[in-house]
């Protein structure tokens, strides 16, 4: 699952003589981390390396506090790389905690407020994550460190894949009598007699000399005694030691940056499941879609019924909205027990039968998983809230008896003042009945006890809860989770994330090693941070810079109503009639999500969804509008996500009541329309018992007069889903490239390109004709949509292209 992985190099492997190696083989180790960009030993530098493909290792200093805590520190005293003074083994670490990171090389205070010292827990979470072998330098540990240093590396599933190095002869003597493990010892050059020393008292040493001590003398000597050789020091940039390296036949070194070493293009770093590349992912609202037993809302059994539905539209596989127990003053997003299914929807059996029929369709489950905050009545809340300090789930939430005026600036209005045993206020995440869970802060302040750290016993709680409720769920048969708020689950974190990414690091380190085959999106909007934590899909709609790209796009109204009116003020986006919608705010942004994601994840934008308006709202309704829509959102390099009822047209109805906290957002909610009657074929009951009113207009479009309609929305949909499908160009993973000019909006021009050919999209939303000249092209066949839409002229260098209004084509380029 991790986004980086290689496989661990083995402790078997290691030991083995040396036969010819290439680039391949070589196994570069990251110097105390990506340490020439980074403060070394830290955090930062730990998982900065750990997104690196080139590297297969990483190496660290081991030392341990006075109070026995196994932390990484290259040097005895404090002072080159932190504030303080004195010798580490002087300090406990709660004293380390309170000292910041200077770095030594001239790094100043820039990681004043989000660097310490890091115990050893976390560089071993970061080899996990990166597919790493830890490469342990026993610096200022004896016996019972290294005895420490060894359970550790134990406890995290290394077992014989790591190796221990040090420069202190007695250290690799101690430890040889614990682990059979690699020993490698480290010392500036070597003499054969030396070598025959160390071989006669330790069966798996490793000779590492400096790397500029090499020869070839020193290594044929120390395989004829199977002996293999790895070195430390590789300067920077020094591609073509490397190169003499390999060629002598030294299995591995260190180096503080991987660039300019010559090994960056020869691993493949495509490590999602191979199975998104052509997923095409369908999402239920799940009380909206289909109720099978007449009580007006719809539920699991009522989604296996239509299974057959979705498979023949194209999709294989569903992505569905919360089904846990919940007291729906969210639509479900307030969850009461993560281990059930809310009777509304059925039962936890019933889920099951529903992921075994889909699957044997070859459709694909994926479910909701609210991991920032529960319901207040949630017997974990309850349970915290009554006071007992000592109780299980006393820290599973984030309590304070301060006043607002103690708390952060920034969340003063996260704080909900109601009086429990437990404290006078709790944090929530949304609604004040939401409490947010502790996962602790990424720098907690002192003076504040209820900003407790990463590794406090609480937080540590609650990532094990979340471990445990994705295993109980994937050992159901669940191929996914969307993960909503993910990007904000770490109190106080930084501009890049480091505590939430500590956290999806260590999650998504245990899935790889448990459950490769998963997937997870993530609600973020910024894709590089999302995909480089570890997640498959980041959904582009509503945070940060996807507000406005998905905004400007499609929005055709403010999303906030007046309040004295209660008329949604007009807006131009681009996908409206009047053309004076821009693109470059989604085209700039998304050339470089896509530039950098490429081969790790993919940075995807629905139809809509339960909190987004439909494509089919206020004056942009016609059948010709909603398919240019759909075109654009099926034929982009991602993994395409249609929100239920887009493909035949639904519509977002403004004016519903708001249930279950909804807001405006029921507008987007409204039972699926699957034929006429006047439940539209969603349920048995009387409409008065439906939980949100049907569309009742004449014109409604079904699914029953769509399905058979070959100009309909249905059938437009399901035709580029079976184009996307079979033309690898136009699929998940074939290239892209915007080939119109962004700043004159009007048409898009796009190129989708793979082995088999390439392809152009071309895109007109507005009522006139619109026209763009491409460079690079000859000759254009359509092949999607009418070729009497598109007029083609040749122009010196390419092609002018003129498109009607309100229209959208595929052409492959021939020639």
């Amino acid at each position: 699952m991790n986004i980086f992985a290689r496989g661990i190099i083995t402790a078997s492997a290691m030991v083995l003589g040396a036969g010819s190696l290439n680039a391949q083989d070589f196994i570069l180790q990251a110097h105390r981390g990506l340490s020439d960009k980074f403060p070394e030993n830290t955090s930062l530098a730990f998982f900065e390396a750990a997104k690196i493909p080139v590297y297969k290792g990483m190496e660290t200093d081991v030392a341990m506090t006075k109070d026995g805590v196994l932390v990484c520190m290259h040097d005895r005293k404090l002072d080159r790389t932190t504030n303080g003074t004195d010798s580490l083994s002087k300090y406990t670490m709660k004293e380390l905690q309170e000292l910041w990171i200077d770095g030594g090389y001239g790094w100043n205070e820039k990681y004043k407020e989000t660097l310490r010292i890091p115990t050893f827990e976390t560089y071993l979470e970061a080899c996990k994550l990166g597919g790493f072998t830890p490469y342990v330098e026993l610096k200022w540990v004896e016996g019972e460190g290294i005895r420490k240093t060894i359970k550790a590396l134990h406890d995290f599933g290394f077992d014989g894949n790591y190796v221990l190095t040090s420069f202190r002869w007695d250290n690799i003597l101690t430890a040889s009598t614990m682990t059979d493990a690699p020993l490698e010892f480290m010392k500036g050059r070597f003499s054969k007699e030396m070598i025959d020393t160390c071989a006669a008292k330790v069966k798996n040493l490793v000779i590492r000399p400096k790397s500029t001590n090499v020869t070839q003398e020193l290594v044929d000597y120390c395989h004829s005694k199977g002996i293999p050789v790895e070195c430390y020091g590789i300067p920077v940039g020094n591609g073509e030691l490397v190169k003499k390296l390999i060629s002598m036949g030294v299995r591995g070194g260190t180096c503080n940056d991987w660039e300019g070493l010559g090994l960056d293009g020869n691993l493949d770093t495509q490590t999602y499941p191979r199975w998104l590349d052509s997923a095409a992912i369908y999402h239920i609202y799940p009380s909206s879609f289909k109720d099978s037993d007449g009580d007006g809302y719809g539920d699991l059994e009522g989604i296996r019924s239509k299974l057959d539905y979705v498979k023949d539209l194209g999709f294989n596989t569903i992505w569905i909205s919360p089904v846990f127990c919940s007291e729906f003053e969210d639509g479900g997003y307030d969850i009461t027990d993560y281990y059930k299914i809310d009777p509304r929807f059925g039962t936890n059996s019933d889920l099951v039968r529903l992921v075994e029929d889909a699957h044997s369709k070859g459709i694909k489950v994926c479910l909701d998983l609210v991991a920032g905050h529960t319901s207040d009545k949630h017997p974990w809340f309850v349970e915290s809230a009554g006071g007992d300090r000592n109780g299980h789930y006393a820290d599973y939430y984030l309590w304070t008896d301060a006043d607002k005026n103690a708390v952060r600036k920034s969340e003063k209005k996260k704080w909900v003042a109601k009086e429990y045993p437990r404290g006078k206020m709790y944090m929530k995440n949304y609604y004040d009945v939401q409490p947010a869970l502790n996962y602790g802060y990424l720098s907690p302040d002192p003076s504040k006890p209820w900003e407790q750290s990463y590794d406090a016993p609480g937080p540590r709680m609650v990532r094990q809860e979340l471990k445990n409720i994705i295993a109980f769920w994937f050992d159901k048969g669940v191929d996914g989770f969307r993960c909503d708020l993910a990007w904000s689950l770490v109190k106080g974190d930084d501009k890049e994330f480091s505590g939430v990414r500590r956290l999806w690091n260590e999650i998504f380190s245990w899935t790889a090693a448990n459950y490769p085959d998963r997937i997870f999106l993530s609600e973020w909007s910024s894709p590089v941070e999302s995909i480089s934590c570890g997640f498959d899909i980041d959904i582009i709609r509503h945070n940060g810079c996807g507000t406005t790209m998905y905004r400007d796009l499609v929005y055709n109204t403010e999303r906030g109503a007046d309040r004295e009116t209660g008329i949604y003020p007009p807006k131009d986006c681009w996908f409206d009639k009047s053309g004076k919608g821009q693109i470059a705010s989604f085209v700039v942004p998304f050339e470089e999500m896509y530039r950098k994601t490429l081969g790790h994840g993919f940075p995807c934008m629905p139809t809509s969804s339960h909190d987004t308006w439909r494509m089919n709202r206020n004056q942009r309704s016609t059948p010709e509008e909603l398919k240019v829509m759909m075109t654009f959102f099926l034929t982009m390099p991602w993994v395409p996500i249609v929100y239920y009822g887009e493909e035949i047209g639904m519509r977002s109805m403004d004016g519903v009541p708001a249930v279950e906290g909804s807001r405006d957002r029921s507008a987007e909610r409204t039972p699926m329309q699957w034929s006429d009657g006047p439940t539209a074929g969603f349920s048995t009951c009387d409409p008065s018992k439906l939980y949100l009113p049907v569309d009742v207009s004449p014109s409604r479009p079904t699914v029953e007069k769509e399905i058979n309609d070959p100009a309909s929305i249905y059938s437009w949909t399901k035709g580029l889903l079976a184009l996307r499908a079979s033309v690898p160009a136009l699929g998940n993973t074939g290239g892209w490239k915007y080939t119109s000019d962004p700043q004159l909006p009007y048409p898009a021009v796009y190129e989708r390109f793979s082995d088999d050919g390439k392809y152009l999209v071309i895109i007109n939303p507005r009522s006139g004709k619109a026209s763009a000249e491409v460079s690079g092209y000859k000759k254009l066949e359509v092949v999607y949509g009418d070729p009497k839409a598109l007029s083609v002229k040749k122009v010196s260098g390419g092609l002018s292209l003129r498109i009607k209004g309100v229209g959208s084509v595929i052409c492959k380029v021939t020639k």
